[in-house]
């Protein structure tokens, strides 16, 4: 990355989700489903969500406090939300209550500002974007590759209790 060059939308989604694939397991960039909300770049892991949205003007972030989403937050997706934009143009001052912000410098490189408080997600609507993600790797028959050396290996030997060999009920 050019230092001089502006930091566009696109080139801030590929960072944020660098940054959030270092959190999660699961990172989708910019992941397009029939839901309402549709975040820059979220992330999932065992126990969270992570959502980050990506602002690189003024007038886009001050307009992102009309959502609904925004509004009403048990409808929104993530339990850890995130503003992220070129450094500076938002201050820490500025982001909603329980907010992160995450600023990405010109070299390239992403820095958390400010640390989100956990919120309540909408889970229906995760588990919606989820679905989709899968169906899409079903469809694309990616599902069949995940499942093939799972299938292959056959079941499970039983697991031993802790105090002796395994029952065989």
């Amino acid at each position: 990355m050019i230092e001089d060059e502006p930091i566009t939308h696109k080139l801030c989604v590929q960072i944020a989700a660098r940054w959030l694939n270092g959190k999660c397991g699961v990172v989708l960039p910019e992941f397009v489903t029939y839901e309402h909300e549709i975040a820059d770049v979220l992330g999932f892991k065992r126990d969270s969500s992570y959502m980050i949205e990506v602002k690189v003007s003024r007038s886009d972030f001050l307009r992102d406090k009309k959502k609904s989403f925004r509004a009403y937050e048990d409808t929104g997706v993530g339990n850890y939300r995130y503003y992220c934009c070129p450094r500076g143009l938002i201050n820490a001052l500025e982001v909603p209550d329980g907010w992160g912000l995450i600023y990405i410098y010109p070299n390239g490189k992403a820095r958390q500002m400010l640390a989100p408080d956990r919120k309540i997600a909408n889970h229906q609507a995760e588990k919606n974007i989820l679905y989709s993600y899968a169906r899409r790797a079903v469809v694309m028959g990616l599902h069949a590759k995940v499942l093939t050396p799972m299938l292959s290996r056959g079941p499970r030997p039983p697991t031993p209790a802790p105090d002796g060999p395994a029952s065989t009920a």
